[in-house]
């Protein structure tokens, strides 16, 4: 029989199972989810670093708008890191993060210290609630250049949009990383969360 995403399971098998004969990435789970934990990044397992992803300067878009988008599933202790980082040879770079379980999206400047001055941000503490620690959420921020916005959607619908006068740049290279400053003290899969389906 055909295997459509080339996952060694065919596609009667996969539909029998509840799960998506297109999509490698999906597996059975008791909730008959598309979505379920085995397959996916654990947020921990990148180290406080991060997991740095090859040909990074894809991610450089200069002047031109992007969408960050990912499926998170949080848990009960992994709740404050970056989901996508990428940081511009030119220090100006976007993040799609998560600060005590709450989502949010930045454009930075990064300075000689490492520290970083936001040029416009959406989301993060106070602004919008926290994902729920036990189910997965997609999440989503997009720069949009000729408003001079940034938006933030939680599973499909816009939560909030920040204009700046800022005018950024995140250059035309640089290096962009997986689950950055997550628990990473976490041994066991219980409570940890997970990453999937991270797409720019």
């Amino acid at each position: 029989l055909v295997d459509t995403d080339d996952d060694g399971a065919n596609d009667l098998v996969e539909v029998t199972a509840v799960t998506s004969p297109t999509h490698p990435m999906s597996v059975p789970n008791p909730d008959n989810s598309n979505m379920a934990t085995p397959r996916s990044l654990a947020m921990r397992r990148g180290e406080a670093v991060g997991i740095m992803l090859p040909f990074s300067n894809r991610f450089a878009f200069g002047y031109s708008e992007w969408t960050v988008e990912a499926w998170v599933f949080p848990g009960t202790q992994d709740r404050t890191g970056d989901i996508l980082r990428f940081e511009g040879d030119n220090r100006v770079g976007y993040r799609l993060s998560l600060v005590d379980g709450v989502p949010e999206g930045v454009i930075f400047r990064r300075q000689n210290d490492g520290t970083e001055t936001r040029l416009v941000s959406v989301g993060g503490l106070g602004a919008t609630a926290p994902l729920p620690t036990t189910r997965w959420s997609h999440l989503a921020i997009a720069w949009d250049p000729a408003a001079n916005s940034l938006r933030l959607y939680r599973d499909g619908i816009l939560m909030l949009a920040q204009q700046t006068l800022a005018d950024p740049s995140v250059g035309a290279s640089g290096r962009a990383f997986l689950a950055r400053h997550f628990n990473d003290s976490v041994t066991s899969d219980a409570g940890g969360g997970f990453v999937d389906e991270v797409r720019v």
